[in-house]
């Protein structure tokens, strides 16, 4: 026992070391999807014309389709890269759900999502809010707050988030108080393509997740 005790600052060291080194492992920031082959030609296809753009007068790369391949297979290289070195200790952060990387938002969507809000005035739809614009602002406070926001905000395209009916019952409350000519309310999310100044602006919008409430379908379930 006595030589336990003795042993036990190394010990402490010894595991404070395999933590670290773990953590440190786990938080590289290696890619974790892979590229199907039926979509190696458009993956990040915007990010590789930008990039191509720029080296391409150097000469040190080739056309675009080869340099297309070429960021493909060096992005797969990684990722069994990423395998084999964190293969050690993913169970481990797996199993606890700790699997937190560095790489948060290192990738920006080319493709983002913004919740907006409109009213229906003697037939005709009138935008009161829309997420980062500046000319709608109504309740965009409230909307943008982190626990307000997981009640609408999703990364499932082919479904709302749980909470999301009973946001839009509770978000068209609010608007038919606050424009009481309002006849209904329209609450969706809109996908719009993120343009960078120099490339031409591309306004496509998809709208998903529609809901329209009349002042009768606006109270909330518990209320009903």
């Amino acid at each position: 026992m006595r030589g336990l005790r003795d042993r036990w600052p190394q010990i402490r060291a010894a595991v404070l070391c395999l933590v670290v080194i773990g953590n440190l492992l786990q938080a590289i920031p290696f890619p974790r999807k892979t590229v199907e082959d039926d979509k190696r030609a458009e993956w990040r296809k915007g990010d590789v014309e930008l990039w191509h753009s720029w080296l391409a007068p150097t000469g040190i790369v080739g056309s675009r389709a080869e340099f297309q391949e070429q960021v493909v297979d060096a992005y797969l290289a990684l990722r069994e890269a990423g395998n084999w070195v964190q293969a050690p200790v993913r169970p481990f952060f797996s199993t606890i759900r700790t699997t937190q990387q560095w790489g948060l938002f290192a990738v920006v969507t080319e493709k983002p999502e913004r919740l907006v809000v409109d009213v229906e005035v003697d037939g005709e739809w009138r935008r009161i809010s829309a997420r980062l614009r500046t000319e709608y602002p109504w309740e965009n406070e409230r909307f943008k707050y982190r626990r307000v926001r997981g009640t609408w905000d999703t990364i499932h395209k082919d479904r709302p988030a749980p909470l999301y009916e009973a946001f839009c019952r509770w978000t068209a409350r609010r608007a038919f108080a606050d424009y009481p000519d309002a006849a209904r309310v329209r609450v969706r999310r809109e996908q719009f393509v993120a343009s960078a100044p120099w490339e031409k602006l591309d306004d496509t919008v998809t709208p998903s997740n529609e809901r329209i409430l009349d002042r009768g379908k606006a109270s909330l379930w518990a209320l009903r």
